[in-house]
């Protein structure tokens, strides 16, 4: 996964310039197409790299050129989730971009307590989802401890892996992994 880093862009112009950086990536990932070894990748975009905290409409509007260049380098482009203040626009945006683009998968933080909620929501069966813990510091109203973090990433990777037709298991944590491969283990799509 490739990921330009950057987020909370001040102006269009620092979003249009994100946007330049991703493309000449998937033209690059599409170059290798024809390619013995073809690169085995993908981009991941942050919404406020794109300009949210500007314009919900202009972020989509540059993630469906995103789209467009990821379909036309054979590849996907994913939205990463960041903080809650931005969760309900980053969702809203999934599933508008989502009836326009199969190439488009979803980051999901399980450290969040509405996760489920969104699952549910999202209709796994039709969705993309990278599932990850969540690396921001939420508050505990909204948020789970660690270790019911931990719990609530092996319940949504297990009805993720069941239903959705494209589940990414996002961590560096060695029980997540042996999780997911024992999931995967017992017939689910993966």
């Amino acid at each position: 996964i490739l990921d330009y880093l950057g987020e909370n862009v001040a102006s269009d112009a620092q979003a249009d310039a994100a946007v330049a950086a991703y493309v000449a990536s998937l033209t690059a990932i599409g170059a290798t197409a024809g390619a013995p070894a073809r690169l085995d990748a993908h981009i991941s975009v942050k919404l406020t790299q794109l300009g949210l905290d500007q314009s919900f409409e202009g972020a989509l509007a540059r993630m469906r050129r995103l789209c467009a260049a990821a379909t036309a380098a054979g590849t996907r482009v994913a939205i990463d989730m960041e903080a809650h203040q931005y969760t309900d626009r980053t969702v809203a945006a999934y599933k508008l971009l989502r009836e326009e683009s199969d190439r488009l998968i979803l980051c999901l933080q399980a450290s969040l307590r509405r996760t489920q909620a969104d699952v549910t929501l999202l209709d796994p069966a039709r969705s993309q989802i990278r599932l990850c813990k969540g690396a921001y510091d939420e508050p505990g109203d909204i948020a789970y401890n660690r270790w019911d973090t931990m719990a609530s990433y092996r319940r949504l990777l297990g009805a993720l892996l069941r239903a959705s037709p494209y589940t990414a298991v996002a961590t560096h944590d060695d029980l997540c992994v042996k999780e997911a491969e024992r999931v995967a283990a017992k017939g689910c799509r993966t």
